[in-house]
């Protein structure tokens, strides 16, 4: 019988392209995965390093990293309180009695400013929080949107078609308002101000863009909004309804913006590139899905975390619960992760951090070589991996194949517990549950370890070399196109999966 190697989905979660149309290294469903180069292999886990910031058992709703001259700090916010967790075992409250907890912040030389549109502006200047000054101005308790351009600080309201900007060098002070309503076609209120640039950031490609709840974004050039001279509208496009006020993150020089209809960065909606060219193109219908299902919920957040050359957007599905879809930046492919309940994120010290509702602070993406954790789980609950590949179509185009059997060339030290099953022509069903129980041997080394107590896993150098191509599995499927889906379960080691390879049977045109 003829047999078939295909690469493993290197090409990630493909949410945009019909079943019938995708690459072979696509997947219809990748979760906790991390599409790589020649490889996809498994997520990093997590660990709770502070169970509980308050105390009571607060949702930790805002983490704020502070990076200062003299202190780099840490921050959560929870219980109506805000907590330094530097050390990031334990929390101690520098500033209480506020009425909500999701903070939007930015840093202002040594100095980082937070608004959250109910209670007075805050200051932190690495040591105490403090009221920010606004001797003139909007009422400070509406304010719930800040950002720094071009050495000022600009502000916006929960419901105002205005924005306030400080005057040159200063986050505080007077503010002065700049009414935007007579300037919209379609009305709306402002609902995040973002700013992004196509130089090094001090020339005269810099922009910043206001976006209204109706998608109609404004986009302007200059550095003083009092002179018509020296500040001038661009340009105005539509690019869907932002989620919310935290539906966007920097990505190197543009800013990703979370819409109603995709991901994608405002250069690519200046340009007018068709949704599923832009940032989040490959995965357009998830996101638009998300968007429309689970848009009302808080804890909605993009993130850049250069270290994983992670790129993730935590999608709540609740209050308590939350999925990430994540791109890998180096590849472009994207991926699905879960059983991280985030309500918040943030990278400090180069480290991923999330708050859960349970009051946590949750170190994650830790593996094998991490010092603090070694070892793949979170917090000691193994990982599951999930993956249904792309259909492919084995033998002559247009006649039908039989499989009958498969090998999945992976690293997993216990080839027996994939689950497998394979779904024929388009049809896909729920994936079969784990074969046995979760996988949680200890690694053994030769002439080291005990005898049939161990998993053998080869030497230091290469630890999983007799796992990397088992044995041949039975799994059938019969039709034109077949796809197969895999689980794993393990809390101690990541797996790596390289190619699968199937052995079919030839048949008949039906």
């Amino acid at each position: 019988m003829p047999a078939v190697e295909i690469p493993a989905p290197v090409g990630g979660w493909n949410a945009r392209d019909a079943l019938s149309a995708m690459d072979p290294t696509d997947a219809v469903t990748l979760i906790n995965w991390v599409p790589a180069n020649g490889v996809v292999t498994g997520r990093g886990g997590s660990l709770t390093r502070c169970p509980d910031v308050t105390g009571s058992g607060d949702s930790v709703e805002t983490l704020i990293p502070y990076e200062g001259d003299a202190a780099t700090k840490f921050l959560a916010a929870a219980g109506g309180g805000i907590y330094d967790v530097t050390n990031l075992t334990t929390a101690t409250l520098i500033a209480d009695t506020f009425t909500e907890d999701r903070w939007q912040f930015a840093a202002f030389d040594n100095n980082t400013v937070l608004v959250n549109g109910a209670d007075d502006p805050q200051v932190y200047d690495g040591s105490v929080i403090a009221p920010m000054t606004i001797t003139s101005g909007p009422t400070g308790t509406d304010l719930v949107g800040v950002v720094p351009f071009k050495g000022r600080a600009f502000y916006w309201e929960n419901s105002s078609a205005s924005f306030w900007y400080a005057a040159a060098g200063s986050f505080q002070g007077v503010l002065t308002e700049f009414p935007l309503a007579t300037f919209t076609q379609h009305g709306g209120v402002i609902k995040q101000i973002v700013t992004w640039t196509r130089d090094a950031g001090d020339g005269v490609d810099d922009f910043c863009a206001i976006i209204f709840n109706t998608g109609e974004t404004l986009v302007y050039q200059g550095d003083d909004p009092a002179d018509s001279l020296r500040w001038s509208m661009v340009g105005r496009w539509l690019i869907g309804k932002p989620i919310n006020v935290q539906s966007h993150g920097r990505f190197h020089s543009s800013e990703i913006i979370g819409t109603s209809d995709c991901f994608l960065g405002l250069d690519e909606a200046i340009a007018n590139t068709p949704l599923e060219q832009t940032f989040g193109g490959r995965v357009v219908r998830a996101a638009a899905a998300a968007a429309q299902a689970y848009g009302a919920v808080t804890g909605w957040q993009l993130l850049f975390y250069p270290q994983g050359n992670l790129f993730l957007v935590n999608v709540p599905l609740n209050t308590k619960q939350a999925v990430q879809y994540v791109k890998n930046t180096n590849t472009g492919a994207w991926t699905e992760f879960n059983g991280w309940p985030a309500r918040c994120l943030a990278v400090f010290n180069k480290r991923l951090y999330f708050g859960t509702a349970a009051g946590a602070l949750v170190l994650a993406d830790t593996n094998n070589n991490d010092p603090i954790q070694d070892t793949f789980s979170d917090d000691g609950t193994p990982i599951l991996y999930q993956a249904t590949t792309a259909y492919q179509k084995f033998g002559q185009p247009g006649l039908k194949s039989q499989l009958t059997a498969c090998r999945v060339v992976t690293t997993a030290f216990d080839p027996s517990a994939l689950s497998l099953n394979a779904f024929a022509d388009y049809r896909v069903k729920q994936p079969l549950p784990p074969v046995g129980t979760p996988v949680e041997q200890e690694q053994g080394m030769w002439d080291v370890s005990a005898w049939d107590e161990v998993y053998w896993a080869g030497d230091d150098n290469d630890p999983v070399t007799t796992n990397a191509r088992p044995s041949f599995r039975p799994v059938t499927a019969y039709g034109f196109a077949i796809a197969l889906s895999i689980r794993y379960q393990s809390r101690v080691q990541n797996i790596n999966w390289y190619s699968t390879e199937f052995v079919f049977k030839q048949g008949g045109i039906v």
